[in-house]
């Protein structure tokens, strides 16, 4: 049996640093924050947004984009798991002068 995808659901990143990694996304291509755990969220909100595990999901289209954040870590472009994310543009925009 063929599974037949029509678009990716979520991706999620783990990061560094989500506080910097959400600038990013949402500095350079725009994304909204979709979901995130509030600072002062009580204990049924942290119970309702486990499924977060402390990360910020940005929306791209009809998916989610998710930051997690690891206590430490260095980025090894060798290491095992996701290499990269890419998303379509509708058309290359023409060079800023």
């Amino acid at each position: 049996m063929q599974i037949a995808p029509r678009a990716f659901a979520h991706i999620r990143l783990t990061v560094t640093g989500v506080d910097r990694s959400r600038a990013f996304y949402e500095d350079l291509f725009g994304l909204p924050v979709a979901f995130e755990l509030p600072a002062d969220a009580d204990d049924k909100t942290r119970e309702e947004l486990s499924f977060l595990y402390g990360d910020v999901s940005c929306r791209l289209g009809d998916s989610l984009l998710g930051l997690r954040p690891v206590a430490s870590d260095r980025f090894s472009e060798d290491r095992v798991g996701l290499d990269h994310a890419a998303a379509k543009q509708a058309r290359r925009a023409p060079p800023r002068r």
